[in-house]
């Protein structure tokens, strides 16, 4: 499997753990004591930089300020009548 193939490190964990599981069929002793030495799967986190590392709505904030402005005034003008 290539090196830079999206989730490699997920499929090579399913792989293992499908191999354990039909190695082991019927022996729950045996199963948990392979996947224990295989560990716990850890993320590297999403991948190669991309253009945006900024969080989701980052940058929003001034444009949700803006649209809180917009809506009190309306609704101010409502009950105004």
């Amino acid at each position: 499997m290539k090196s830079g193939t999206p989730f490699r490190r997920a499929q090579l964990m399913v792989a293992a753990i499908s191999a354990i599981m039909a190695a082991t069929h019927g022996n729950h002793a045996l199963q948990q004591q392979k996947l224990a030495e295989v560990g716990p799967y850890e993320s590297r986190g999403k991948g190669r930089g991309g253009p945006n590392r900024k969080a989701a709505g980052a940058g929003m904030a001034a444009h949700r300020a803006a649209m809180k402005r917009r809506n009190v005034i309306r609704h101010r003008k409502a009950c105004r009548g």
